[in-house]
């Protein structure tokens, strides 16, 4: 992994954003998509806070807009989560990664974050059961869409003369 292995994110985050390979159970899924938007409301919420220390005012502008659309991605996962009087709660909040985003610059940071992200969103599409996910593959790709979008602009911003990489 390029930028991911510059900002330390651990094999065990990167291997429980993924979930285990195949098509998953109800209740599995379930965990899995909760990692998931844990990371994209941590996001939301760290790059919103980061905004003040970037350094050019179209990172700044970046960073809030990023914030932005991780919310969005939170929001597109959210309406996947299963919700049932049945459904025992504390199964879905166990597991999904701490949120560390440690010091590095916020462009590199997140860069390594959409990295992952995206890393992970695209094996769970690859592991999808075609007959009961089709919903699920419906929101993937456009959260993988966005993300593509966003990892983009990202490079595009770190490449600028008088950036360091």
């Amino acid at each position: 992994m390029g930028v991911a292995s510059q900002v330390h994110i651990g094999d065990d985050v990167v291997a429980g954003l993924r979930g285990p390979d195949g098509p998953l159970a109800m209740i599995q899924m379930a965990g899995v998509l909760r990692g998931l938007l844990r990371v994209e409301l941590s996001l939301f919420s760290w790059l919103g806070r980061a905004a003040r220390s970037c350094g050019s005012p179209e990172e700044v502008v970046w960073a809030c807009s990023a914030s932005l659309r991780a919310g969005w991605r939170a929001a597109q996962l959210e309406t996947l989560l299963p919700v049932s009087d049945g459904l025992a709660c504390e199964k879905l909040e166990s597991g999904g990664p701490e949120m560390d985003f440690g010091q590095g610059r916020v462009l590199d940071v997140a860069a390594a974050w959409y990295e992952v992200l995206e890393a992970s969103y695209r094996f769970r599409l690859d592991h999808l059961s075609p007959a009961a996910d089709g919903q699920l593959g419906r929101v993937v790709q456009r959260v993988i869409s966005d993300l593509e979008s966003e990892r983009a602009t990202v490079e595009t911003l770190r490449k600028r003369p008088g950036r360091s990489a």
